[in-house]
């Protein structure tokens, strides 16, 4: 829109347009251009042998396949690791000592909140 009747047919159709105030305008930008295509695409992506793709395709299978098999010792491994943490924690916070200590942080978080709600009563009657 960079010649002046382009610009006076914008005006006027914002000062037809009835879905927004008196006072107001609506504006749209100019969409942009279509991207030419390139005349050496062909030369970036050529066409592919079919049978080169399928062959290709299958030696990928077969890495990704052995690749899995080596990681599966590592990743078994890992899971009896993570049983074995989960059992030690389980137990440490079955000890007494743990459940006291527990039973305490209860007992101070449960004094703050009634804190809390106290002063905040008391900051709204003012």
């Amino acid at each position: 829109m960079s010649n002046p009747d382009g610009v006076l047919a914008a005006i006027n159709a914002c000062l037809d347009d009835y879905t927004v105030s008196e006072d107001a305008m609506r504006w749209t930008v100019e969409e942009p251009a279509e991207p030419k295509a390139l005349p050496l695409a062909n030369l970036w992506m050529p066409q592919a042998d079919p049978e080169a793709v399928r062959r290709a395709g299958e030696v990928m299978v077969a890495q990704f396949q052995a690749f899995m098999e080596a990681m599966r010792p590592v990743a078994e491994q890992m899971i009896r690791d993570a049983t074995v943490a989960y059992e030690a924690i389980a137990k440490i916070i079955r000890t007494p000592e743990m459940r006291e200590l527990l039973a305490a942080r209860q007992l101070a978080r449960r004094a703050m909140k009634t804190e809390y709600r106290r002063r905040t009563r008391r900051k709204n009657r003012r």
